[in-house]
């Protein structure tokens, strides 16, 4: 089937080239109007702008795009020179081109949305892949691969087609700008895309054949100055969605953006023209359509260069992450090296402290037991305090061996039965137990994982620690464990001073006191070999309390399958 062509027939050529040379000029002004108000409006928004640097990347911006719709512009002339008319085979050729083209956009679009879940993506899509649908319907219709219908006819359904096809394209690009990140999600992603892309086919395809087999208004008035109003109307459309285009590109200044307001021009040139297009396969209806084919290649290559451009970032940063990672590695083997050289000095140190501070201490008391009583009450006082002050010096250093020696001695884990050591425990503390009148209960104690020695440990501090911070009340020590979360949870509950919540991570600092030497005796490291000891078994310590309501320490072992026994 061949289309209409242009009826040259009964006007003269003086008449019929004045008539051009007429519609011509002002087709010139108006295109120069429209581009001007656009060009007009970025530099306005550039004069507006932030530092010198990004001043001029606005500027470049504004006039790279204001040389793409002057050269665009200039098609014009130059088309006169080309012989389209009659062309149909080259017209088929050029739509089903350009629907591949819109298509190919369409699917960058649904792949870059399930990668991203960005919706402006989505709805782009959508609006390519009805441009590509009625292209390829357009290119059926030339190479006569359709009948007319029985309402319609090529003169009417084209231009509406046409137009209705560029006003969803624009719509699409304002609300998938405006839209951006404010919808939530109902389905997933997958499911959203398959569904909008079958209701988009399903909703063009069904528009497109009520068209064709319905009765058309008419489209095109040759006789007016604008021919084909509502591509008219698209102008002003793509000139939204310019606008919004830009707002986002100067907020993101991604590829993606800048390759859609290449589109976003070109459609608005190509709708100029199709404004003025008064036949088929007249000249402005060629440069229309040439137009949307061109305007479908900056966003496909928009997206190749920003899906490379992704690449090579995503490669930057697994290179920088990798590198950070061997350099924590390197700073942990360090740390290890370091921990391990300080705890065998710590070590080293105590142990060799213990033999001359034993001389030291025997020496005072040799003399507190000779000369007590024998010299005057000074040098008593004197030898009082040398004497105590070598026995706290024994307890710190006795102390710090102890919190040494939970990494320098410790052994692999075995199956221990918490409720015998708790028991054994209690025996060790039968003296202060009966000292203090306490009463101390359990419940049934797991099995677990651990170290025996250092997870009696552990019992011993807290229990002695219940046992020696009292009041005036019975004391009441209950020890209980449950299983959660894949680990034990012991409690160790007393009625005793408590202490202020403010200071619960004071508690497990090594020489931490809430309390002066004179009031409660001790070193204070006996809670920081707890923290070390269910830290080494893979744990956490805490402690819960208030002033004069007693405390609960808890502390964990992961529970690795064992039930209680």
């Amino acid at each position: 089937m061949d289309w209409p062509l242009l009826d040259h027939e009964g006007e003269s050529g003086s008449s019929r080239q004045c008539r051009s040379n007429r519609r011509d000029g002002d087709e010139a002004r108006d295109k120069q109007t429209i581009t001007g108000g656009l060009i007009v409006s970025v530099l306005e928004h550039t004069s507006h702008g932030g530092g010198r640097a990004e001043q001029r990347g606005i500027k470049g911006f504004a006039l790279s795009h204001a040389v793409i719709v002057l050269v665009f512009l200039a098609i014009g002339p130059l088309a006169s020179r080309w012989h389209w008319v009659g062309l149909s085979e080259f017209h088929a050729c050029m739509e089903v081109t350009s629907s591949f083209i819109a298509w190919i956009a369409a699917v960058a679009c649904l792949m870059y949305y399930l990668g991203l879940r960005s919706r402006l993506f989505l709805i782009v899509g959508l609006g390519f892949l009805v441009c590509g649908s009625e292209d390829l319907v357009h290119g059926a219709l030339a190479l006569g691969r359709i009948s007319e219908g029985a309402g319609a006819d090529s003169a009417r359904f084209v231009p509406a087609a046409f137009a209705g096809s560029r006003a969803a394209l624009a719509i699409a690009i304002i609300a998938a700008v405006l839209l951006e990140g404010k919808l939530g999600t109902v389905i997933t992603p997958r499911r959203e895309a398959a569904v909008s892309y079958v209701l988009a086919v399903l909703a063009g395809g069904g528009a497109t054949a009520l068209a064709w087999r319905g009765r058309l208004p008419t489209f095109v008035f040759p006789d007016e100055l604008v021919s084909r109003p509502f591509d008219a109307v698209n102008v002003l459309l793509f000139i939204v969605a310019f606008t919004v285009t830009v707002k986002r590109w100067l907020d993101t200044r991604d590829i993606f953006s800048g390759a859609l307001l290449i589109c976003i021009l070109l459609n608005v040139g190509g709708q100029i023209y199709a404004s003025f297009s008064r036949q088929l396969f007249d000249r402005p209806f060629q440069i229309a359509n040439w137009a949307s084919l061109l305007s479908y290649c900056p966003p496909v290559v928009g997206l190749a260069v920003q899906g490379l451009e992704e690449i090579r970032r995503s490669n930057r940063e697994i290179a920088e992450r990798k590198e950070a990672e061997r350099a924590l590695a390197r700073q942990a083997r360090e740390l290890a090296r370091s921990n391990a050289e300080l705890e065998q000095f710590a070590y080293v140190a105590s142990h060799d402290l213990q033999e001359p501070l034993r001389m030291v201490s025997s020496y005072v008391q040799l003399l507190a037991r000779r000369y007590r009583g024998k010299l005057d009450s000074d040098a008593d006082e004197f030898i009082f305090y040398a004497v105590d002050g070598a026995q706290r010096m024994k307890a710190l250093i006795d102390s710090l061996l102890k919190y040494s020696r939970v990494r320098t001695e410790e052994k692999p884990p075995a199956p221990t039965d918490s409720q015998e050591l708790i028991e054994a425990v209690l025996r060790n503390l039968e003296v202060a137990i009966k000292e203090s009148d306490a009463t101390v209960t359990h419940d049934q104690l797991p099995t677990v994982m651990a170290d025996a020695a250092q997870l009696g440990q552990v019992f011993q501090n807290l229990v002695g620690n219940a046992l020696k911070f009292r009041n005036d009340r019975p004391v009441r020590v209950h020890i209980s464990a449950e299983r959660h979360n894949g680990e034990w949870i012991f409690a160790v509950r007393d009625n005793g001073i408590g202490f202020d919540p403010r200071y619960s991570d004071r508690l497990f600092r090594v020489f931490e006191r809430l309390h002066t030497r004179a009031e409660y005796p001790g070193t204070g490291i006996g809670l920081a070999i707890c923290k070390r000891v269910t830290e080494r078994h893979g744990g956490r310590i805490w402690a819960e309390s208030e002033p004069e309501k007693g405390s609960t320490f808890y502390f964990t072992i992961p529970s690795n399958g064992e039930e209680p026994t």
